[in-house]
């Protein structure tokens, strides 16, 4: 019990991390595992990627804990229900073998996994109406479809009691735990792979934090008529509001201003980057741009 209030030195949750990737990689559907790139040269797209996610991100080391986000540019986080049709069972698998990720029985273990027919594409939306730079009807680059049932659970999301809303609405597959160093020391570590890679932007905010941070993200996107989850950013559906239809600005400056009908999940081709959620939650605006980086996001 000691151990898990220490914090966590940086060579340990850098060891974590390394393996925690390692382990993505060989359990990855494509098997992939190139070296690392060299300074400058950006992450390939062929490879899972872990990263530093949380306190990890927001106070720019670990603390009692290590929050590890493993995404893939191309690769969804599962491609079946069965148990080797996903990333995460057999990588716990083989961490629990090489005796680095603790047993159930052993200690605290929690596993989180939305099966995959849950994920699966919903019904077409309909075409959003835009004006300005970059409306719906130019070419989206072969997007993925952007309407999957799973961006539309917002059973949650109206609530900022006890942070369960933090996690009601995530169907990201997770795993909480406690984790033995090559040292023999034990550690908690959550592991979350990001369900699909064009909500990436979303996985790395909702889990970056801070908890509070994001109850207000939240409070504000209702205010512009959407809800923003850990997957995607929808219109709002609420009876009332006089227009069956959601006007939302994307960038001010550029004129990009898109309609979505209710429970319409806006285009990714809008949604590249964290700082592209923050200017739309700014309504089009640069306002919250302080927050791009995670270091300020401790509120």
């Amino acid at each position: 019990h000691d151990e898990l209030q220490e914090p966590v030195p940086l060579a340990e949750a850098l060891e974590m991390r390394s393996a925690v990737e390692a382990a993505a990689r060989r359990a990855s559907k494509s098997g992939s595992d190139c070296p690392p790139p060299r300074e400058g040269e950006p992450l390939c797209s062929c490879c899972w990627h872990a990263e530093f996610v949380g306190g990890g991100r927001t106070r720019g080391k670990a603390g009692h804990d290590v929050d590890i986000l493993l995404w893939h540019h191309k690769e969804p986080a599962s491609w079946g229900d069965g148990k080797e049709e996903c990333l995460l069972l057999p990588l716990v698998e083989e961490l629990q073998q090489q005796r680095r990720m603790l047993r159930r029985e052993e200690a605290f273990f929690h596993l989180v996994r939305t099966a995959h027919r849950a994920k699966g594409a919903g019904k077409p939306p309909a075409e959003a109406a835009c004006g300005g730079a970059g409306a719906a009807g130019e070419e989206g680059g072969g997007e993925a479809p952007d309407d999957r049932r799973h961006r539309r659970d917002h059973s949650m999301l109206d609530s900022i009691r006890y942070g369960i809303e933090n996690l009601a609405c995530d169907h990201h597959d997770k795993v909480f735990a406690i984790w033995r160093s090559a040292g023999g020391r034990h550690r908690r570590i959550d592991v979350v792979v990001c369900a699909f890679p064009e909500e990436l932007p979303f996985a790395r905010l909702a889990w970056t934090g801070s908890r509070m941070l994001n109850r207000m993200m939240r409070l504000q996107a209702i205010a512009l008529g959407i809800n923003l989850g850990p997957h995607a950013i929808t219109a709002r559906n609420e009876a009332g509001r006089g227009s069956t239809t959601t006007r939302l600005t994307i960038d001010a400056a550029a004129g990009t201003v898109v309609e979505l009908r209710p429970l319409q999940v806006l285009p990714f081709k809008y949604v590249r980057s964290e700082e592209d959620i923050l200017r739309i939650i700014a309504g089009g605006t640069n306002a919250f741009a302080a927050l791009v980086d995670p270091v300020l996001r401790n509120a």
